[in-house]
């Protein structure tokens, strides 16, 4: 059914959580005609997880480009003229609708926060930086009001600057510009609000496979989300 009929017939909507994505291969405008995107979702923790599982291809339906696993939770959207809405498992007529072999009694577990501890223990740190922010109209439209993706393009933002305040002096840093992206791993813990204020900071680690930027986003002492951009 569609996400309006979900949301109107069913008060359900699915709030992203944690996010991978895998680049395999370059996919650029000359490569091809058009993209070819399956997907397959799986409901996990006794309805209280849903699992996509999603491959973007070219011209060849077998030869993915990006791989992407996202996991939501689904919540229970109120009558009100707000739309507020609390988390919750799938109603059992939603639930009745999926086969056997689309339900895994396993929930899901973000991989973010071991990623962070892997690199702060095998890196060695480069360089950080702390950006400030204002939340505006434009960043917290009503259709994102349960989770905040303007959390990764702050992140993406600020690590930008990170590069340009510091390649001169550290080339490790360059290669982050010229070399194909290998994924990138998000971990949404919170949706922010018209007029918050907060700070990202991010940091540069070298690793012996690589480059990775991690990325805090928080209000206060409270982290709203983590991004891990690796090359």
């Amino acid at each position: 059914m569609s996400s309006r009929n979900l949301l109107i017939a069913h008060r359900t909507a699915f709030i992203p959580w944690s996010v991978r994505l895998e680049y395999r291969k370059p996919l650029r405008f000359e490569d091809s005609d058009e993209l070819t995107v399956s997907t397959e979702a799986r409901v996990s923790r006794g309805g209280g997880q849903l699992q996509w599982h999603v491959r973007v291809a070219g011209d060849d339906p077998d030869d993915a480009a990006v791989l992407v696993w996202l996991i939501a939770i689904p919540v229970r959207v109120s009558g009100d003229a707000a739309l507020s809405a609390t988390p919750a498992g799938l109603l059992p007529d939603l639930q009745e609708r999926l086969r056997a072999d689309e339900t895994d009694a396993e929930p899901h577990v973000s991989p973010v926060p071991g990623l962070v501890q892997d690199i702060e223990r095998r890196g060695v740190p480069l360089a950080e930086t702390t950006t400030p922010f204002v939340i505006n109209r434009a960043q917290c439209e009503m259709a994102d009001q349960w989770y905040w993706v303007e959390a990764a393009a702050l992140a993406a933002k600020s690590g930008q600057a990170l590069i340009l305040e510091d390649a001169d002096q550290i080339t490790e840093l360059r290669d982050t510009m010229r070399n194909p992206q290998r994924s990138t791993d998000l971990l949404f813990n919170r949706p922010c609000f018209l007029f918050d204020k907060g700070t990202v900071t991010s940091a540069a680690w070298s690793l012996p496979d690589g480059i990775a930027l991690v990325h805090h986003v928080r209000l206060e002492a409270e982290t709203a989300a983590v991004m891990i951009e690796q090359w």
